[in-house]
């Protein structure tokens, strides 16, 4: 069980290429196409903390991995209603 935390925005550090440091627009560039929100800022996800204790060898979410969100903030709903219909 997790609790919703806050939206997490992505960095621009995700731009600059590991091997070479060379700058590109990507994944920013892309991102800001459907996830741009006020102040251009970019939502990339959610920050999520355990309600109870993680495992001593964590947990891992995957792609494909089924969850159940078992409360909605209704600010929150209406806000995602409005931007994205």
């Amino acid at each position: 069980e997790f609790w919703a935390w806050k939206r997490c925005g992505r960095c621009a550090m995700t731009t600059i290429d590991r091997d070479t440091l060379e700058r590109c627009a990507e994944p920013l560039k892309t991102l800001g196409t459907f996830r741009k929100r006020q102040h251009a800022t970019m939502n990339f996800g959610m920050h999520l903390i355990p309600v109870k204790g993680l495992p001593e060898g964590g947990i891992e979410l995957k792609e494909g991995d089924r969850f159940e969100v078992t409360e909605v903030d209704s600010k929150r709903r209406k806000e995602w209603k409005k931007l994205f219909g």
